[in-house]
């Protein structure tokens, strides 16, 4: 009722009022209404909404567990909502420990959310699935990360983990990545992980390498 009085009011006024100033305050103003709401009950004035910026509002609505507020006040004015997305991806996967939901159920979740926003890592969520023991998940996320530096890295750190068998799958899988990158650099990290962190020491496990070289020969 005050934005319609505002609005039937401006008709009155002796200047031209701004049209971009009159819709910034009448959507600050509805976005802090729908603040004071249940179940979100946060009293935010429209000052301390122009101090807080719009990002942070979003990462604070996010840490409340209320992404879906978040991610619409974001589409409502403009801005981009990766970052609710990455944590909501990140909290979906570390409550579902523990739960019936399975790699392919969580992956095929965070894959719909994930679409046309190109600008979310895959990396990083993989690297939570890896903390949260879901390597196979970590590994159907990795696929669809762009950045082959990420996508060793997050591979590397899970053949740290687990068994001699898990270990060496994920190896395999970072000789694969660096291969299809063609970055020496890339390589040469993926070669030192292999040999023990010293591709050149005495202690590098020359078995290890040369199953991956046989395996990956180019």
């Amino acid at each position: 009722s005050l934005l319609s009085a505002a609005g039937f009011g401006r008709h009155f006024l002796g200047e031209q009022a701004d049209p971009d100033r009159n819709k910034d305050a009448c959507t600050s103003l509805r976005i802090c209404q729908a603040l004071r709401k249940a179940p979100s009950d946060i009293p935010l004035t429209v000052f301390q909404l122009e101090r807080l910026g719009m990002a942070g509002l979003a990462m604070r609505l996010s840490q409340r567990h209320r992404h879906l507020l978040a991610a619409r006040i974001c589409d409502w004015v403009s801005h981009p909502k990766d970052l609710v997305l990455f944590h909501w991806a990140c909290e979906k996967i570390r409550h579902a420990r523990g739960s019936a939901r399975t790699d392919e159920q969580l992956s095929e979740a965070v894959l719909e959310k994930f679409k046309g926003c190109p600008g979310i890592g895959y990396a990083e969520v993989a690297r939570v699935a890896a903390e949260m023991y879901r390597p196979h998940l970590a590994t159907m996320l990795l696929n669809h990360e762009p950045r082959s530096n990420a996508q060793v890295q997050v591979l590397l750190q899970l053949s740290q983990e687990g068994d001699e068998e898990n270990s060496q799958m994920m190896l395999r899988l970072a000789v694969e990545k660096a291969a299809q990158s063609a970055d020496p650099d890339l390589i040469h990290g993926v070669i030192a992980a292999a040999c023990g962190g010293d591709p050149c020491g005495r202690s590098v496990d020359v078995q290890a390498l040369v199953r991956l070289v046989k395996e990956r020969p180019q």
